[in-house]
């Protein structure tokens, strides 16, 4: 069903501004941001791409949750979400295919029923229709479907302002335009009167008291049913569950917000409340509060009329609960601890992303192994040797969405050396063993691509997103990267735990892959904290910025060089998968090598390729039986031209499988 003619994309639309709960994205739902649950809620639904659309001045609040949870963040206009949508549209490349679907959902309904929007979805593609919608689900609890190309007509052709303010009014406001399908829910599901949703004070304190009964939604898997169950359960529930917590205000100095308060300010309540931060501890000059947070605690709204207006009993047997991916630990030493602050965010930096582990005993004891002042020496020396290959590889892990401090892996792989090669014979950036570079990378006789930075870059990303779809777990994969999948798969099998802190403490994993988490994410909240832990981080102003040039010949990348006007190594240093220094021949159905220049020798390495006067290389390979004599012979050349050619003696015996150049 989800095949290139079919697409369909999960995409969320959320702001932090709201007139009727300020930052209600980033209130605490079990311990995580209102719109991380959300987005938790909506993995399991079967898409092809998950996608999170926001206004561009949300962009650095939900950045880290969306690569927390896989999700690409697309941005749009703040007001015009219709616009937004399509932009979504584009940004996924769903523009160019007509079948394509998007799932819609919004930011404030953390109990979405995966299942019933999976199954409106299905019935959607079914009828071939426009706009799909389950009626009389429980508010909050719903998704829509629409077909791409309706969005794009209703982006093009909608112009009231009611129009373009929500995502299909106009879709279902032109029936006799669009093919709608709205069934009422299935038995199961239909309790329209319940409300789960986070639009108020009220809604949040109820969602708030539910999120702590329903953890396991998030943690393994609740169905619609069992969602509704746990909602209708009985009165005592409600009257035990705790209060949401809530900033404070000393009396009588509460201050106004006004709406000249940068949106920042406003969001600090909410940004409290997720990092577990007592206003007691905060100058009074520091707290702000909103009136529907604080509302929060102080009103007591009506649970039980509307909870009750059904009896549990008459509920339908539960359904076996859906698998949910666990997109994050839930270690109790592994809470959202402070987030970097990238004190001195530069180009080659990433933001601050929250590190789930970064208080386990071992990660602070690599923060101060790291920081003593020999590897504070290696950490700067390591960091100036990527300097040409962390843009790149920083803009590919934003494009695919990954979490940032994967950035450093090669700080602890190779200190950032191409080259490097380790004693069990791993090469490269990231390591790589020849056994596991298949299908991304090749060995050959001209190259070994595990050296070469940007094959290699894609392989290991690669390599770790299919971690990660495997285990659901950013940690878990990766463990699989280092130890390998199947070792972590039987782990798992083993233990029955599917997760990397626990096996840790009973120790399950591999002395390396005990620390190879713990040592990351040591690296990143040190780089990313310059400033107080004393790095001094001497970034150059140069830019890397690079071309991939289509070697149709073999050329000797020396001499390539020296007829481009550049120094001697200038193309060697960024193409140390050459073994010979010569570009190899094209492949078998025609690809010619590309080779990896800067983009400002781009135009003279062009040049010299195009110019006559560049000498053609002729090589031989030796095979078993050869000899300088008759390989002179039957190239017409002199013995000592192949020896002086190549540096050699002319009595020196040949190794098989050596490559000679020939004059």
């Amino acid at each position: 069903m989800f095949d290139k003619k079919l697409r369909t994309a999960v995409v969320l639309q959320a702001r932090l501004d709201s007139s009727r709960l300020p930052s209600k994205a980033l209130l605490p739902l079990a311990g995580k941001p209102a719109i991380q649950r959300v987005m938790e809620a909506l993995t399991p639904i079967k898409a092809d791409e998950y996608a999170l659309a926001c206004p561009e001045d949300c962009v650095q609040v939900f950045s880290p949750l969306a690569c927390a949870c896989g999700f690409r963040l697309v941005t749009g206009s703040k007001d015009d979400v219709l616009d937004r949508y399509v932009t979504a549209c584009r940004a996924l490349g769903f523009d160019n295919e007509p079948c394509a679907r998007i799932i819609r959902a919004t930011g404030d309904n953390p109990f979405v029923f995966a299942d019933a929007a999976s199954a409106i979805n299905e019935a959607a593609i079914a009828r071939n229709a426009d706009y799909a919608a389950y009626a009389e689900l429980p508010y909050g609890a719903g998704v829509e479907s629409i077909a791409v190309r309706a969005l794009l007509r209703a982006g093009n052709e909608a112009s009231a302002a009611a129009e373009r303010e929500h995502v299909c009014p106009y879709i279902y406001g032109h029936p006799e335009i669009f093919s709608l399908y709205r069934p009422a829910a299935p038995d199961k599901w239909r309790h329209p009167e319940l409300r789960l949703t986070i639009d108020n004070g009220d809604d949040y304190r109820q969602a708030f008291r539910l999120a702590e009964r329903a953890r396991q939604f998030w943690e393994g898997g609740m169905s619609g049913e069992e969602l509704i169950e746990t909602a209708l359960s009985r009165p005592s529930f409600w009257e035990t569950s705790p209060l949401p917590p809530r900033t404070k205000m000393p009396i009588n100095k509460k201050p106004k917000i006004r709406r000249s308060i940068p949106a920042a300010l406003t969001v600090l309540p909410a940004l409290l409340l997720c990092l577990n931060v007592r206003a007691s501890e905060l100058p009074a000059s520091a707290a702000l509060s909103s009136p529907e947070i604080n509302a929060v605690e102080n009103t007591a709204p009506d649970f039980e009329r509307p909870l009750r207006s059904k009896a549990a009993a008459a509920l339908p047997p539960r359904l076996a609960a859906y698998k949910q991916e666990d997109r994050s630990s839930t270690h109790e030493t592994e809470s959202h601890a402070e987030a970097p602050q990238n004190e001195e965010a530069g180009s080659n930096l990433l933001p601050a992303y929250p590190l789930p582990g970064l208080e386990h005993p071992l990660t602070q004891s690599y923060i101060q192994r790291y920081t003593s002042p020999a590897l504070k020496k290696w950490i700067e020396s390591t960091l100036k040797a990527g300097e040409p290959y962390i843009a790149f590889i920083r803009d590919e892990i934003e494009k695919r969405g990954m979490p940032p401090y994967l950035l450093y892996l090669p700080v602890i792989e190779s200190g950032f050396k191409p080259q490097a090669l380790s004693s069990s014979g791993a090469s490269g950036l990231w390591q790589f063993m020849r056994n596991s570079i298949k299908p991304y990378m090749r060995i050959n006789d001209w190259v070994d691509e595990r050296r070469d930075f940007y094959k290699s870059t894609h392989a290991a990303l690669s390599k770790l997103e299919a971690h990660y779809r495997e285990f659901g777990d950013w940690h878990l994969a990766l463990a699989a990267y280092n130890s390998g999948g199947g070792e972590i798969a039987r782990v798992i099998k083993q233990t029955g735990i599917q997760d990397y802190w626990k096996l840790n403490e009973i120790d399950k994993l591999k002395k390396e892959t005990s620390v190879y988490v713990p040592k990351l994410l040591a690296v990143y909240h040190i780089v990313t904290n310059p400033r107080r832990f004393g790095l001094n981080i001497d970034w150059s102003n140069e830019v890397y910025e690079w071309e991939l040039i289509p070697i149709p010949r073999q050329v000797d990348i020396t001499l390539l060089a020296e007829y481009a006007g550049l120094k001697q190594d200038a193309l060697r240093t960024f193409n140390r998968e050459l073994l010979n220094n010569v570009t190899p021949p094209p492949t078998p159905d025609g690809k010619p090598y590309e080779l990896k220049v800067r983009k400002e020798n781009a135009a003279a390495v062009r040049a010299a390729l195009e110019d006559g006067g560049l000498p053609l290389i002729r090589l031989w390979r030796v095979e078993k039986g050869d000899t300088l004599y008759s390989i002179a012979r039957r190239n017409g050349v002199t013995v000592g031209a192949i020896a002086a050619k190549n540096g050699m003696n002319p009595e020196e015996i040949l190794s098989i499988g050596r490559i000679l150049e020939l004059p």
